[in-house]
């Protein structure tokens, strides 16, 4: 049995996992609340946590991988808890890059990775997987702004779901895909990331940290975990970080909605532990 945290309410379930990872947790424990009062998404924005209607929970992974192969854990995720989406909840979702889920082209769901790479700490290094999934959400618990952009589980199959039956099939996934990683490297699990991709060769419009627009197609992410994307003038750029969406607005930017992949995943000492 995987040692688990369950808690009616806290500020975020990947502060807590990273905490219980510091002292030494194992492989596969989690934390999993019916609410987050403050759910951090990606580039630090808000991740909304209605109570009762979403998962919201962290995975503490232990890896044999090198400690390279980590900024690639996030895809292995994105992953797992697509395929868990699927057979869980019979339905059809699709993951784009590099830490979102989608269904029917909405965003139903984020994964914040968050890594210790020292081996001073306890147990040695880590990720903690944090997913936030809209499971029973209703229309009317999406704020007004987003929810033209936003689903859930419900709203797509009209019918509630088990939030402690699709907890377990996730972490079930996530680690056997960890074990797929640690046996057969990223290759395999590229592969099949690549056949659930949302944005594969669609024109989407990219927005790099230093503000600037570049418009091309997506050939999705190679095997350093890097989108690539061909623009119009048929140069390739290598996607480390930004903002990433259809350029014709059919997937709008929803990264307030989302959760980021730490780049470069540089070691944290235990001052810089806290990963709020």
């Amino acid at each position: 049995m995987y040692e688990t945290h369950f808690l009616l309410s806290t500020d975020s379930t990947n502060r807590l996992a990273f905490e219980l990872a510091l002292k030494g947790a194992g492989h596969g424990a989690a934390v999993i609340a019916e609410s987050q009062e403050n759910g951090r998404g990606r580039l630090g924005r808000i991740w909304h946590s209605p109570a009762k209607k979403g998962l919201y929970c962290s995975i503490i992974i232990r890896p044999k991988l090198a400690l390279q192969e980590y900024p690639k854990i996030t895809l292995a995720a994105g992953l797992a808890v697509s395929n868990a989406l699927d057979r869980v909840c019979a339905c059809a979702s699709l993951v784009k890059w590099p830490n979102d889920i989608y269904l029917e082209g909405k965003k139903v769901g984020g994964i914040l990775t968050e890594s210790s790479l020292t081996s001073l700490e306890a147990g040695g290094p880590f990720a903690v997987i944090g997913i936030g999934l809209n499971i029973n959400s209703e229309w009317d618990d999406f704020p007004a702004e987003i929810r033209h952009k936003a689903t859930s589980v419900l709203l797509e199959t009209g019918r509630q779901h088990d939030l402690q039956e699709v907890f377990h099939a996730i972490r079930a996934e996530l680690l056997q895909e960890i074990a797929v990683f640690e046996r057969n490297g990223f290759e395999d699990i590229l592969q099949r990331w690549q056949a659930k991709d949302a944005l594969k060769d669609r024109h989407v419009r990219w927005v790099t940290h230093a503000g600037m627009v570049v418009y091309g197609r997506s050939k999705g992410p190679d095997a350093a975990g890097r989108l690539i994307i061909e623009d119009d003038n048929g140069l390739y750029h290598e996607v480390l970080t930004g903002d990433v969406l259809l350029a014709g607005g059919e997937i709008e930017n929803t990264e307030d909605l989302g959760c980021k992949v730490e780049k470069p995943l540089q070691p944290r000492s235990r001052e810089d532990s806290n990963p709020g």
